[in-house]
Order: C-alpha cells, then sequence, then structure tokens
C-alpha cells in the first residue's frame, strides 16, 4: 500500500513538473508582433495607416514583412503619442526589439511602454536624397509586461534639421518580445 501511493506521488510530482516545464517554455519562446495587426490605441494627431509600401514604389519588394508595415503621418507637434495594443504571452521580464522605417520626413521619436520611456529617442530619419522608406532594427531594452494587455506608444520628441519636410512621421513594421531569464530568488 505504502509503495502505490509512494509511486503515485511521484507520478504526481512528475507530471507537475513536466506541466511546469512545458509553461516554461512557452513563456521563455520569442513573441514577433507586426505592427500592423495591432489595435490602435490612441493617436492624438495625424493619421496611423497600413501602407503596402513595396506596392506603392515606397520601399524594395521584401523589405517589410509581408509587404505591410504601420504608417503614422502628419504628426502634428512634439508631446504628440501613437499607442499600440500590445498583447504579452506571460507576465514577465522582456526584452523588446523594434524594426522601424527609416524615411526622409520622419521624426525624432521615443518608444513607451504602458507609459514609461523605453531607451533612447529613437531617430527615424534617412535617405534625404531618395524618395524611399527602409527598415531598420531598434533594440530598445528591457522592461516588465503584464500577462496579455500592455501599451506600446511612439511620443513625437523632434524633428532631424536634415529633414526634407516636417511631418514628423514613423513607420513600424514589427516588435519582438524576447523573455529574460532572470535568477530565481533564494529565501535566507
Amino acid at each position: 500500500m505504502r509503495l502505490t501511493r509512494w509511486r503515485t506521488r511521484v507520478g504526481m510530482l512528475a507530471l507537475a513538473l513536466a506541466l511546469a516545464l512545458a509553461g516554461a517554455a512557452v513563456a521563455q519562446t520569442a513573441q514577433r508582433l507586426e505592427a500592423d495587426t495591432l489595435e490602435v490605441l490612441r493617436c492624438t494627431s495625424g493619421d496611423a495607416t497600413v501602407a503596402t509600401l513595396a506596392a506603392d514604389g515606397s520601399a524594395e519588394d521584401g523589405a517589410f514583412t509581408g509587404d505591410r508595415s504601420l504608417q503614422w503621418h502628419d504628426v502634428a507637434r512634439p508631446g504628440d503619442v501613437l499607442e499600440l495594443a500590445l498583447p504579452a504571452m506571460a507576465k514577465g521580464r522582456y526584452a523588446i526589439t523594434v524594426q522601424v522605417a527609416r524615411y526622409r520626413t520622419y521624426g525624432i521619436h521615443q518608444f513607451l511602454v504602458n507609459g514609461a520611456p523605453l531607451g533612447a529617442p529613437v531617430d527615424l530619419f534617412g535617405n534625404p536624397g531618395h524618395d524611399i522608406v527602409t527598415p531598420f532594427t531598434v533594440n530598445l531594452g528591457e522592461a516588465e509586461l503584464n500577462d496579455g494587455s500592455n501599451r506600446l506608444g511612439l511620443r513625437l520628441v523632434g524633428t532631424n534639421p536634415a529633414t526634407v519636410m516636417a511631418n514628423h512621421g514613423a513607420g513600424l513594421d514589427w516588435i519582438r518580445l524576447t523573455p529574460v531569464a532572470t535568477a530565481p530568488k533564494v529565501k535566507r
């Protein structure tokens, strides 16, 4: 009888460990979100639209995922914000990387996560002699995210002095959330 209870307990512990490890594996998987599929929660000026840049002749084929990206045009003044829903698979600390667009009329933007600044402002100005949008990747840093609903924002902070025309725009292709391994807390 004792041997049967012991085997049952060992089996239950093994099952619990397997489930915990499976959950940890899911929580450790990087998540890539396409910006053009995310809900726009707030846009204090201008227009946030999905653009097919290669089809429009504004980018090379394959430069942006699925030839689509979220474009924020005609941003009025510093302090204006575009805010997107940012779903996370699990609560925890994440390294956040974005692929953004560089263009000759784009501004300098501060990224925000749940209202708090993340990383240094990013200058999206580029390609001054060409009417073409090009992607580049920025590692923003790490932030604590809630399970499910979070917010990713861009706040206009300025304009590059070399800009061709100050529409202060921004382009966002994708966001990658990579769980950051944290050391377990040791009780003393």
